[in-house]
């Protein structure tokens, strides 16, 4: 109880770790309140003690201010409870306390009088301007009929008009002194969260953002996107054209970003050239979307300028890679670090595989950098990402079959990381198809198909210039048969690495196990039939000699659990 009556009459001052409460929040109108009702008690109870007129009615003044202290300990008690009414009715409340203590007084110019600037002020400074107003009427009304029972004069009628003519001045001002301390507390809060060359919210509007977003995404469970943005070679703007250019070309990007985005998505600058847009609403392809459309509109806006200017998106979204500030915020940082290292001017989509793979092939192939591996995974993301015939997961699901697979039929541990990297990245050659023909959701056509069967040979370049030297020999292969009609290069039986081998059999798994435009997902029963069906000619047989067993362990496994 004490505690509570100790918060209750504690003001928080503005550097107070609880935070500062709102200008005319209901517990600082309640507080004051209080420490009114009491501050009047106190004063009435203590003048009774000193001598008084011979007209004066102690027992009144006393009763009045008992009633004082009463509607104090009712506010205490009712404190933030206290309905938007109850403020006015609880200060008319005191406005009469204070003329019946100026009636028993006896003296029509008791200094009780001064006690209704404390109903002005009040009023003037916690409730609406038309409420103060009606207070005020109130107080002279309640003044004028206490001058009448006691002193019905004309002096009486000057000192009314005077007290009240006073105490309304003080009352507008302390009004205006209110608006003009909320605007400037309304256009301090702004600033502090608005970058001032740009106009956009700050990192700290942004984080605020970005929270009240993730908790209206965590309760609809509807996704979220992150889409953290970098100017690429910002210092070599301000190197060669000077800081005052820089400046230009940061207001500028702003701009087109402000312009360009969604209406209800925010746009931030949240570093010296780092750029965030908070995407409500919006999955990953959705996402990756928009981060074209605004890198796009910035390539082409600063095409003809002094300063060429282009920017790089990492994207990351909600629930998928992650469900925090913080997990969205690395994952996007990670994938704008690949898009970098892809060449910049590009979007890119966080890869869930990546961190994975990276710890692995860490140890297992130094020469190679964590930047180049980085690339390439993120270049899968963004292909399995146009979605067309394949799952949005494709990719990943054939890295995780693949290395199953791998472990079933004995690899050594370094063979079976491999395999898994190379799972992820095995379509990356479809980067040189044409985006209609990978969406086609029927047939392709003749003129179709060698655009189509080139993706082999086209990851495996890419792939080689990564120093991925090993993945590339497989990816080449992977959709070759050991009945020779497989392509590019026809091989077959034992010219055909094992690996590759593995990954046709992963691929062709998933494909036929994942629901497509065109078709639901196969049966257990019919993928079994079909890989049995291809062995030995179109699939290796030790690779769906070891599928059909790891599936025979698993779907017994999962219909126990």
């Amino acid at each position: 109880m004490v505690p509570l009556l100790r918060q209750r009459l504690t003001w928080k001052p503005a550097g107070d770790r609880d935070g500062q409460e709102p200008m005319a929040g209901s517990a600082a109108k309640a507080r004051a309140l209080a420490y009114m009702f009491a501050t009047g008690g106190v004063l009435g109870a203590t003048v009774v003690a000193l001598p008084q007129l011979p007209q004066s009615e102690e027992l009144g003044m006393l009763l009045t201010s008992a009633s004082a202290f009463a509607v104090a300990v009712v506010v205490l008690a009712a404190f933030e409870r206290i309905p938007a009414w109850g403020f006015p009715a609880l200060l008319a409340c005191g406005t009469l306390l204070i003329g019946a203590e100026i009636y028993f007084s006896g003296d029509a110019s008791s200094a009780y009088a001064v006690l209704y600037l404390w109903v002005y002020l009040y009023a003037f400074y916690f409730l609406p301007r038309n409420q103060a107003l009606v207070q005020g009427l109130l107080v002279a009304a309640c003044y004028a009929a206490v001058l009448a029972l006691r002193d019905p004069t004309s002096t009486s009628i000057t000192r009314w008009v005077i007290t009240i003519a006073t105490l309304t001045a003080a009352g507008l001002l302390v009004g205006r002194l209110r608006d003009r301390v909320g605007m400037l507390i309304e256009r301090l809060g702004e600033a502090a969260v608005t970058d001032p060359l740009t106009g956009l919210p700050n990192r700290r509007g942004f984080e605020q953002a970005m929270r009240l977003e993730l908790e209206r995404a965590g309760r609809s469970r509807q996704p979220l996107s992150l889409i953290l943005g970098d100017i690429d070679c910002f210092k070599q703007v301000n190197d060669k054209h000077g800081h005052q250019e820089g400046d230009s070309v940061l207001k500028r990007l702003g701009a087109i970003l402000e312009r360009s985005k969604r209406r209800a998505d925010v746009a931030a600058r949240i570093g010296g050239e780092e750029f965030a847009v908070v995407a409500a609403d919006t999955d990953e392809p959705g996402a990756y979307m928009l981060a074209e459309r605004l890198r796009t509109e910035v390539e082409r806006s600063f095409s003809e300028q002094t300063a060429s200017v282009t920017i790089s998106f990492g994207i990351a979204s909600f629930p998928g890679h992650g469900e925090s500030l913080d997990d969205l915020s690395r994952a996007a940082d990670e994938a704008l670090y690949a898009a970098k290292s892809l060449g910049r001017n590009r979007s890119v989509i966080h890869s869930r595989e990546t961190a994975g793979i990276l710890s692995q092939a860490a140890g297992l192939r130094e020469r190679e950098s964590r930047v180049e591996l980085a690339t390439v995974l993120a270049i899968a993301e963004a292909l399995d990402a146009r979605g067309g015939a394949r799952s949005a997961d494709h990719s990943e699901t054939v890295g995780r079959w693949a290395e199953l697979l791998a472990e079933e039929l004995g690899l050594p541990g370094e063979g079976v990381a491999r395999l898994r990297l190379a799972g992820v990245v095995h379509d990356i050659g479809t980067i040189g198809v044409a985006e209609k023909t990978i969406c086609k959701p029927g047939p392709l056509s003749e003129r179709e198909w060698p655009e189509v069967r080139s993706h082999p040979e086209v990851g495996a370049r890419i792939l080689r210039n990564a120093r991925l030297t090993d993945l590339s020999g497989w990816v080449l292969a992977h959709h070759e048969r050991p009945d020779g009609r497989g392509y590019p290069n026809g091989l077959r039986q034992d010219e055909i690495p094992l690996e590759a081998s593995i990954l046709a059999v992963a691929d062709a798994y998933e494909a036929m196990t994942a629901e497509r435009p065109f078709r639901p997902a196969l049966p257990g029963e019919a993928v079994l039939v079909e890989l049995e069906r291809g062995a030995g000619e179109q699939f290796e047989e030790r690779v769906v000699g070891a599928l059909i067993g790891l599936l025979a362990r698993e779907l017994p496994a999962r219909s126990a659990a």
